[in-house]
């Protein structure tokens, strides 16, 4: 029994009503219930509706762990063909800079030759 007089019950019926609601599984005016308790308390009302909740965040919580581990492995996997990608990028930048540089050498050639023939008197048969 609570000591100031103003925190107690007015009647005894109105302690009545609140025990029965109390044996009865309700929530007492005097004592603010956690959510847990709260939880608890509607899943033991409501078992059916407690049981779909339950089962809707198991299946949940499986299908985000499986996309989790879907995802990841394809992560993985693009991230070696975008390596296999960076290798190749490399070797073909290598070729065309070799390409380039046989290519400035055949020019150089050929106007090296060009002067030559220019130089030597064309022989008349």
């Amino acid at each position: 029994m609570a000591l100031k007089i103003e925190n107690r019950y007015p009647s005894a019926a109105e302690l009545k009503l609140e025990i029965e609601g109390w044996l009865d599984d309700e929530a007492v005016s005097v004592y603010r219930e956690s959510v847990l308790g709260r939880t608890q308390r509607a899943a033991r009302k409501h078992p059916v509706a407690a049981s779909a909740i339950a089962a809707a965040l198991l299946f949940g919580l499986i299908g985000a762990a499986g996309y989790g581990t879907i995802s990841t492995q394809q992560n993985r996997d693009l991230t070696e063909r975008n390596s296999v990608i960076a290798k190749n990028f490399v070797e073909l930048a290598k070729s065309n800079e070799e390409i380039t540089r046989q290519s400035e050498t055949l020019q150089e050639r050929s106007a090296s030759l060009r002067l030559a023939n220019q130089a030597v008197p064309k022989l008349q048969p």
